[in-house]
């Protein structure tokens, strides 16, 4: 069995009053691809944004089994930018 490379579970996320997600739960195994795909507004780039932790969930968990590869990432990038990037975990 493949180790998950990405783990999203019970994720919730408001702005406001109005609640864009709720309960997103998600496992992606390390060397599968996986797209996001939906209509305008189902909150597939909040869902993104979160996952590279430019936005925090308000409820949930999201876990990367990778690790930060600074040296791997465009020079031109500032290090605090180039390590925030799917590094880590968030509980």
């Amino acid at each position: 069995m493949t180790k998950p490379a990405i783990v999203i579970e019970t994720v919730a996320k408001q702005f406001g009053t109005n609640e864009v997600l709720h309960d997103l739960s998600l496992e992606v195994p390390e060397g599968q691809t996986f797209a996001f795909l939906g209509r305008n507004g189902a909150c597939k780039t909040t869902a993104i944004r979160m996952l590279m932790r430019l936005l925090k969930p308000d409820a949930g968990s999201i876990r990367s089994g990778t690790r930060c590869r600074c040296d791997d990432v465009s020079a031109t990038w500032p290090r605090t930018r180039r390590c925030s990037v799917g590094c880590g975990s968030r509980s």
